[in-house]
């Protein structure tokens, strides 16, 4: 992901998520990213008060969890369960590859 590319607000408090707190470049490291990629959606997300931050570490906060849990169906609506095989039914080929990238 390191490059050109910006990381959105969602996806610098997913990584965040995963860590429980950290610093911007721990964070970065999670997502395959550049601290200077990731630290601009932290500081937004301080910002909205989804995330608090303090001695060079981020964590996010009540609002931002809540947040987090209602954009996670908004955003992966499309993404479509891989079926549960039965006795009756080859397992399906279909992935949800797409819908991670």
């Amino acid at each position: 992901m390191s490059g050109d590319m910006t990381i959105d607000e969602f996806t610098a408090l997913h990584g965040l998520v995963l860590r429980k707190a950290g610093q911007a470049e721990e964070v970065a490291a999670v997502l395959g990213a550049s601290e200077a990629e990731v630290r601009p959606a932290l500081d937004a997300a301080v910002a909205e008060k989804r995330a608090m931050s303090g001695r060079g570490k981020y964590m996010v906060t009540p609002v931002g969890r809540t947040w987090l849990d209602e954009q996670y169906p908004v955003l992966f609506a499309t993404c479509a369960p891989i079926p549960t095989p039965t006795r009756r039914t080859r397992p399906s080929r279909r992935s949800t590859a797409s819908c991670w990238r």
